[in-house]
């Protein structure tokens, strides 16, 4: 009766501690939401920037760059160069460079986005945001 019990206990402890460890990953999604939505106008488009970012912080920056892609769709997130294939937060940290003003409106982009990773609390945070044009 004792193994029962402490099975059923055990199960419970799985279930609400190490089974919900998943559903924090999407915690952050409406702080990125949030930051994409404010960015962008209905009809352009932002650039990310990512500074203070190494590899350790990879995956922040992966989280970020594809939520915002879902987040923005159909207008455009650019990172890099179009052309520069990003299949995660190392290729995404690797080509993240900043092109001229020009060449971004002409991208479809209104805006830059910089997002910087604060390492006393050891996660990004936005640092600033410039509309293009004004």
């Amino acid at each position: 009766m004792i193994v029962s019990i402490g099975t059923c206990i055990g199960y419970d402890i799985d279930r609400l501690f190490i089974l919900k460890k998943p559903g924090r990953l999407a915690e952050t999604y409406p702080v990125v939401d949030g930051w994409m939505t404010y960015a962008a106008t209905p009809t352009r488009g932002v650039f990310l920037k990512f500074d203070g970012f190494n590899k350790a912080d990879a995956g922040y920056a992966q989280n970020i760059y594809f939520r915002g892609v879902f987040v923005l769709f159909p207008r455009p997130l650019l990172v890099s160069d179009p052309h520069a294939r990003i299949n995660n937060g190392y290729d995404l940290l690797k080509n993240n460079w900043y092109p001229s003003d020009p060449w971004l409106a002409e991208q479809g982009v209104g805006s830059v986005l910089t997002v910087q990773m604060d390492r006393d609390r050891n996660l990004p945070i936005t640092e600033a945001l410039r509309w293009l044009g004004r």
